[in-house]
């Protein structure tokens, strides 16, 4: 099991195959390490980040909803999951 802590492009690069590009890097990485699955951690409210998860094929973890500290505010996340292959 592998997995993403977090993939950030800047706003003025969206759109442009930058997210893609990670996301390949990261998936090879991951399988040249062995890893048959991945998940990554998603903030809840960032819509944008969740579409691009699922476009690659994740799946929401129902059960996985936590709190988790960011910087002087919480901030909720789930987590996805998919197989890597």
């Amino acid at each position: 099991m592998g997995e993403i802590r977090s993939l950030y492009v800047l706003p003025a690069e969206w759109g442009q195959g930058a997210g893609v590009a990670l996301w390949d890097a990261a998936h090879d990485g991951l399988e040249e390490e062995g890893c048959t699955n991945v998940s990554a951690w998603v903030p809840v409210r960032n819509e944008r980040a969740m579409r691009f998860f699922e476009y690659a094929g994740f799946k929401h973890e129902m059960t996985s909803l936590k709190t988790v500290p960011a910087g002087t505010a919480r901030l909720e996340e789930t987590r996805l999951k998919r197989t890597l292959g």
